[in-house]
């Protein structure tokens, strides 16, 4: 009688634990994903264009940025949080040059021509100016017009033109490629050195090379348009190599023409860095000491952080989506599976999954709502593994 009771009571506790273990596990899977289940960093996987155990990540971060961070498909606001002031940074619901082109540039490597077009139509329509470039910003709230634009996203935009028109099979971009490739020589070079920005109307050229600008690739896909760009490329080669920091494997943030000299502030951007390694990657032309360093300081520390010192001791514990993103892409230039597994892995972990967010889905701020574009747009193209890379 006893041994049957206490094989009721066995029972119904095991009943009890079962029932408790499936509340818990379906209220933890209503609210959130578990990136173990979906990461395994021992998986090589050699897709062409994405890692299919990333899909369902990158499903989540576009849905967000296309419904939630959007003014129209393909056009993307800088900030989810709206701004009611204008300032001499981005803010709020403007929409950048810089993130047209990323967006372009994701939508090309998806195969998205609706996508693509919106965004190339807007930037016609709202940001080209002809005989001067693209402007940086667009949609400020005093209504007032940007008077200038970058280097850098200039050749972005013009990169994505670039594979737009082989991906999509059309000649329709031609016309943009050749005027911005001839705006971009005309305003933002000066004796075959690419500046970093121009003011339009200013007689006087900004005599500043950002060093993170140098995108080789873009410069070298041009040379094919304009033979001019094949000097300008050459150029840059030597202001990188040139830009190595004494002390750390990484670079100086500006080289100044007219004085002949380097410049950084008071620490390392390490997303400068890693854009420059990036640009060198591209091009088969990132040392093997640069990218050890890089690999060590992540294993080491378990994570990169956003700013150094320039002994190479870290400022301050701060870690970046866009940083990890840009890290994946290197990793993904240099065929290194293994490594690129490992950044996704710390990337995913900033990625908001509880889905009773507001910004669920997004490499955000949950605390304080506070979503860039640049770190999601950056991670939906680190998303894109391996596009083309036959004409280096």
């Amino acid at each position: 009688m006893i041994n049957k009771k206490i094989i009721s009571i066995i029972s119904i506790i095991s009943i009890i634990s079962i029932l408790f273990v499936l509340l818990f596990i379906f209220n933890d899977n209503n609210k959130c994903i578990d990136t173990d289940k979906y990461i395994d960093t021992d998986v090589i996987d050699n897709s062409d264009y994405y890692n299919e155990k990333y899909e369902l990540y990158e499903e989540m971060c576009y849905n967000f940025v296309n419904e939630k961070l959007s003014k129209e498909y393909g056009v993307v606001y800088t900030n989810y949080l709206v701004s009611d002031k204008t300032l001499n940074y981005s803010t709020g619901h403007e929409i950048l040059s810089e993130s047209i082109g990323l967006m372009m540039l994701y939508a090309a490597r998806t195969n998205n021509v609706n996508m693509f077009d919106n965004a190339y139509d807007y930037m016609n329509k709202n940001m080209f100016k002809e005989d001067n470039g693209i402007l940086w910003r667009a949609e400020m709230v005093d209504n007032s017009m940007a008077n200038c634009n970058a280097s850098i996203d200039d050749l972005r935009i013009i990169r994505a033109l670039i594979e737009g028109k082989k991906i999509f099979n059309t000649d329709k971009y031609d016309d943009s490629i050749i005027s911005l490739s001839s705006d971009v020589l005309n305003n933002l070079t000066i004796d075959n050195y690419l500046i970093s920005s121009h003011s339009f109307g200013d007689e006087f050229k900004n005599l500043n090379i950002e060093i993170a600008y140098l995108d080789l690739y873009t410069i070298k896909l041009l040379s094919s348009f304009d033979k001019r760009w094949n000097l300008l490329y050459n150029n840059s080669i030597v202001i990188i190599k040139s830009s190595r920091l004494p002390n750390i494997p990484l670079y100086y943030k500006s080289f100044d023409i007219s004085k002949n000299e380097y410049k950084i502030d008071s620490d390392i951007n390490m997303l400068d860095s890693l854009i420059t390694m990036l640009h060198l990657s591209e091009v088969d032309l990132l040392g093997d000491e640069e990218y050890d360093w890089l690999k060590n300081s992540f294993h080491v520390n378990n994570k990169l952080y956003g700013h150094y010192y320039l002994d190479g001791e870290t400022t301050y514990d701060y870690e970046s989506s866009a940083v990890y993103a840009i890290a994946a892409r290197i990793a993904d230039e240099k065929n290194d599976t293994v490594f690129y597994d490992e950044i996704m892995k710390k990337l995913l972990n900033i990625q908001v999954k509880d889905n009773q967010s507001q910004i669920f889905g997004s490499f955000g701020n949950d605390d304080n709502l506070e979503v860039f574009s640049y770190d999601n747009l950056q991670s939906l193209v680190a998303f894109r593994r391996k596009y083309d890379k036959t004409s280096k």
